[in-house]
């Protein structure tokens, strides 16, 4: 990568995480809103050139993400919550005594945690999601100016 890309990339990122920090969950908002403008402009597009079925599907797409972004971050909440469910059943079935400590503490521990963090999701959206887009903030301000150190260099 060169120089220039480096500083752009580096004061990129830590732009990126003082909106990450500022915006918290309105992220979200922002990015539902935008990708479903982008899809709709997409599909009109395909539209415009005679692409009927693949233009209907991204304005179809766009609309569903613009109205009910949220209510998809849900749904995907509750799949990840099942998922992370039958991952700890399926851990439970495995034979626990061939395993190393090591090893049972990585077979446990993910599913557990994965369904730790879905419930708190689920439950508080708002407070939640707020402290991973500020921890997300911090890694790419801390990204970018890593990045400028090396710009410097």
């Amino acid at each position: 990568m060169k120089f220039n890309d480096k500083l752009i990339t580096a004061i990129a990122a830590i732009v990126v995480g003082v909106l990450f920090i500022a915006l918290k969950g309105d992220v979200l908002s922002i990015a539902f809103t935008v990708l479903g403008a982008a899809l709709i402009v997409m599909g009109i597009l395909d539209a415009a050139k005679k692409d009927s079925k693949s233009g209907t599907v991204k304005i179809v797409a766009g609309l569903v993400t613009v109205l009910l972004g949220w209510t998809l971050v849900s749904i995907t909440l509750y799949i990840v919550i099942l998922y992370c469910l039958m991952n700890l059943v399926s851990s439970l079935k495995t034979d626990g005594y061939s395993m190393s400590t090591v090893q049972k503490l990585r077979t446990y521990a993910k599913p557990v945690i994965g369904l730790a963090a879905g419930i708190c999701l689920l439950l508080n959206q708002g407070g939640t999601v707020s402290w991973v887009f500020i921890f997300t903030g911090i890694v790419f301000i801390a990204e970018g100016i890593m990045m400028l150190a090396e710009c410097k260099k």
